[in-house]
């Protein structure tokens, strides 16, 4: 049983390692070196076209939403109740139990 375990054991680390190595052979050639920079990667179709040092347009959307009225109305509803409840004099609630018909 045990030389069974330990020939799928060694079947299967000589299979990662095969594995390892032709993964590593095929990106040994993989970066490129244009200009001063090594491109480690395919670029987009759409950019093979730029040169390094090309101005690119800029779309930056603001950090700001646009505010909705109805939202701030109930922020504001949300914060008078908040304030309501810290006025209270932290009062509590008193229970009564009843026991019989009488109050305890």
């Amino acid at each position: 049983m045990v030389t069974i375990f330990v020939v799928c054991w060694v079947i299967t680390l000589i299979y990662a390692i095969r594995l390892i190595l032709s993964l590593s052979s095929s990106t040994a050639n993989y970066g490129v070196i244009e200009g001063k920079q090594v491109i480690r990667r395919v670029p987009h179709p759409e950019m093979m076209e730029v040169k390094p040092g090309d101005e690119l347009m800029v779309v930056k959307f603001g950090d700001e939403e646009p505010k909705d009225e109805l939202h701030e109305e109930l922020k504001n509803r949300i914060e008078e109740l908040e304030d309501d409840d810290e006025d209270d004099d932290g009062e509590l609630v008193e229970m009564l139990s009843y026991q019989d018909g009488n109050c305890v």
